[in-house]
């Protein structure tokens, strides 16, 4: 054959390049396919196994909230028949064979959830009881809930003093640093909150085991921030602050005397940069306000756990300063700086829905901001800043819906200056308010005459300077009251 002829069949066989199946390639795509679909289905069944697991773990949860809360209705029961039964310890509970609730001298374990009963003394005729129901079905189904409440004596016949008289008994000066903003007593103590704007201590604790002489204690503790408003929970002391940080603090004050840094049981950092201003607590959960945010809500609603700790159940945009909070049968009542609704109602039955209720609150003459607010009974305050024509105070009735109604009222009492505080006896029978009024700091008022439309106030007391916060103690019928830089107690009538 010609060598030319060679080279173009050569060439010929070179360029068509045809075509050569390979067996092994369709095998290959099989097993990718397979192996694609695969990690499609590990994923959905993943899912789906988290979710069943976190539905699980949440069922888990609510069924240690009931048990929680049966046992506190358990030693309600066991109150309201003997409240001198009751002695401080830790316990089990259970209905016994006669259907009664009774105290066990172990905790009780029922379908893997152990309930433990701690009651503790506050005074003779004041307890707490804590109830903690820990569980553990494994590494991811364990966890533990704590709730608590007060017990009193309510049987006992206890009469309050005659405050149609205002007693001074005692002050204690903190000095220029202090800045004292607002008071809270609990038990035998009175905590005091401060701003920083003297570089004070933004805490101040006291003994008031004896009202007449009320002791500084952990007086080395400093906060290292300015607070402006305190609640308690169980052990933890809650507040309200202006570390930009770290706004929400909570303190374990099991032990007040030896209170330090390290106390600091958990915190919780709001937007913004040191809003927050208002605070206040009901079974757990912490409703906080702050200045007007203009990138964020002014009204949280914060989970508090038993450690201490804290997260974010629900939010709600104020669009002003929420100045005080005041709770009750599942609304938040807001004192604001809203000019068309100084006076707002949030519902927080579910702290993770907050809502307001329909009307969303009153609108009041002119435009003098909301300062303190506060509910008792079927009666709502709200307090206001200083105006020439308007009333300082009033109050509202929340008997028939939990909308500040008129008529009947609004009722109302001229202060001559802002509202800065107000308090009520456990009875409803007289009424404390403070403001910054220069020749009357400090009143008691009838309720009952409030209520009537009727000139209620009962006393006057002019102190040295304005005061900023007040607190009734029905344990001791004592009053304590801050001023800038003074503590002071103030008592009925001899």
């Amino acid at each position: 054959m010609p060598r030319s002829h060679v080279h173009r069949e050569s060439l010929r066989i070179v360029g068509e390049a045809p075509f050569v199946q390979r067996p092994g390639s369709l095998l290959l795509e099989a097993v990718l396919s397979i192996a694609v679909f695969s990690l499609f289905l590990t994923g959905v069944g993943l899912t789906l196994f988290l979710g069943q697991q976190s539905t699980v773990a949440g069922a888990d949860r609510v069924r240690a909230v009931f048990q929680a809360e049966q046992a506190l209705e358990g030693v309600r029961q066991l109150r309201d028949e003997d409240f001198l039964a009751l002695s401080p310890g830790t316990y089990g509970i259970t209905v016994g064979t006669n259907g009664r609730w009774a105290l066990q001298s172990q905790p009780i374990t029922s379908s893997g959830f152990t309930t433990t009963l701690t009651i503790s003394s506050h005074s003779v005729d004041w307890l707490q009881a804590r109830s903690k129901v820990e569980w553990n079905f494994g590494k991811s189904r364990s966890g533990s809930i704590v709730l608590s409440t007060y017990l009193t004596n309510w049987h006992k016949v206890v009469q309050s003093g005659n405050w149609n008289t205002i007693r001074f008994i005692k002050t204690y000066t903190g000095g220029t640093t202090a800045q004292f903003t607002d008071v809270l007593v609990q038990g035998n103590y009175a905590y005091v909150t401060g701003d920083r704007s003297q570089n004070g201590r933004g805490l101040y604790i006291f003994d008031i085991s004896n009202p007449a002489s009320p002791q500084r204690i952990a007086s080395s503790f400093d906060l290292l921030a300015g607070a402006y408003d305190a609640t308690i929970q169980g052990n933890m002391l809650i507040l309200a602050t202006d570390n930009s940080a770290a706004e929400i603090q909570a303190y374990d004050i099991t032990h007040p005397a030896t209170l330090n840094a390290a106390r600091m049981s958990g915190s919780y950092n709001l937007p913004g940069s040191g809003l927050a201003r208002s605070i206040n607590s009901f079974n757990g959960t912490i409703y906080a306000g702050t200045n007007q945010n203009t990138s964020g809500n002014e009204f949280f609603a914060l989970n508090l756990f038993s450690t201490g700790g804290l997260s974010l159940a629900g939010s709600l945009s104020v669009d002003a300063n929420v100045t005080d909070i005041s709770l009750r049968d599942g609304y938040a009542y807001l004192s604001t700086a809203d000019d068309t609704a100084e006076f707002q109602v949030v519902d927080v039955f579910d702290p993770t829905a907050l809502a307001y209720i329909p009307g969303k609150g009153v609108d009041l003459t002119e435009v003098f901001d909301g300062t303190i607010t506060h509910t008792f009974g079927t009666s709502a305050i709200i307090g206001r800043a200083n105006g020439s024509t308007i009333s300082e105070l009033m109050l509202y009735s929340v008997a028939d819906s939990p909308f500040p109604s008129s008529p009947p009222g609004p009722w109302s009492v001229e202060l001559g200056g802002a509202a800065t505080g107000f308090d009520s006896d456990p009875t409803g029978k007289y009424g404390f308010v403070s403001s910054d009024f220069s020749t009357g700091e400090l009143r008691t008022i009838s309720m009952s005459q409030f209520a009537n439309g009727a000139n209620p106030i009962l006393a006057t007391y002019n102190a040295p300077s304005a005061i900023r916060g007040i607190a009734y103690d029905w344990v001791h019928d004592r009053l304590f009251a801050v001023s800038a830089t003074t503590f002071s107690v103030f008592a009925p009538a001899l």
